[in-house]
């Protein structure tokens, strides 16, 4: 069997589903989070368990680190007071529209949607952490 074949069988014992177990108020916890950011409970926990193995990654991502400033550049042309107050949900709200109105390059928006969820907050965690 060649090493290819012995790659895709081993990828394939993954479905990407998992059921796990928690305390009830780890739960609550959870679920009032994903619901602070906007975003469902699946992904907040994919961000969450996430974060630390693609924090340093990402961060040096020059892809990764170019979209989070067009994206911070257009936020801050909204004249938005504070962008630490905003979710994933208001964020994602406010590119939809500006997209709509032609206020954003094609590429931009086609770059933000082809993230996932937990990249979106990602790049959220590292706007809100810059200084203007």
């Amino acid at each position: 069997m060649s090493e290819v074949t012995n790659n895709i069988e081993k990828d394939n014992k993954f479905s990407g589903e998992i059921r796990i177990r928690m305390p009830k108020s780890l739960h609550k916890e959870l679920s009032s989070q994903a619901k602070e950011e906007g975003t469902s409970l699946n992904q907040y926990i994919i961000y969450r368990l996430s974060k630390n193995t693609e924090e340093s990654t990402i961060k040096q991502e020059p892809f990764f680190i170019n979209l989070a400033k067009r994206i911070k550049e257009i936020l801050e042309s909204s004249k938005i007071d504070e962008l630490g107050n905003l979710t994933l949900k208001d964020i994602k709200t406010i590119i939809d529209n500006k997209y709509k109105d032609g206020l954003i390059q094609k590429e931009t928006y086609d770059d933000w949607k082809s993230c996932s969820d937990a990249l979106k907050l990602q790049a959220l965690l590292i706007i809100k952490n810059w200084k203007k």
